[in-house]
């Protein structure tokens, strides 16, 4: 493998209606934006989670681990950074190693994010709502992480969230 230029990606974002647009997050790599022609490397570290706005190809929102979010508007050139600040410091709330988020296919405007909780804003970041109330882990003080977030569009009222079960902590919360 010397010379090869390798990644392994955790996840990947397609653009719905803008074909040639889409977003990777790279194991250990950072995340990487493609515009239809051309590579851009935006957010370091490991690039998680990722997701463009199905109307805006330049509207996306990419992670890192433990539910570190950002978001930009010119397609990766600025960005804005720690949009989940409020759930993982303000609400004690721990995110997975690779932390879920969505969109409403029903509406583009709703980012949910899955925390220990599940948390939805309307205003790209700035204010959050908690949808759930999950018991906290016996021992931990906070409940488990969402690995997994899910929204059909015939019924966007119903949100499924998968939790991991931590035998460490002796129960699945």
């Amino acid at each position: 493998s010397d010379g090869m230029q390798i990644t392994s990606f955790y996840r990947l974002g397609l653009s719905q209606n803008n074909p040639g647009y889409l977003i990777a997050g790279a194991q250990d790599n950072s995340t990487f934006y493609y515009d239809n022609n051309t590579w851009i490397n935006i957010i370091g570290g490991d690039g998680m989670e990722c997701l463009i706005d199905p109307d805006d190809p330049e509207f996306l929102y990419g992670s890192w681990q433990y539910g570190g979010l950002a978001n930009s508007w010119d397609g990766g050139q600025s960005l804005n950074y720690y949009l989940a600040d409020y759930i993982l410091n303000t609400a004690g709330e721990e995110g997975e190693w690779v932390s879920p988020f969505m969109l409403n296919p029903t509406n583009g405007n709703e980012l949910y994010f899955g925390a220990g909780n599940v948390w939805k804003t309307s205003d790209e970041g700035n204010n959050w709502t908690q949808l759930s109330n999950f018991p906290a882990m016996s021992g931990a003080g906070y409940p488990s992480p969402a690995s997994a977030l899910a929204m059909s569009s015939e019924a966007p009222e119903n949100i499924y969230v998968a939790k991991r079960i931590y035998h460490s902590y002796g129960e699945m919360a």
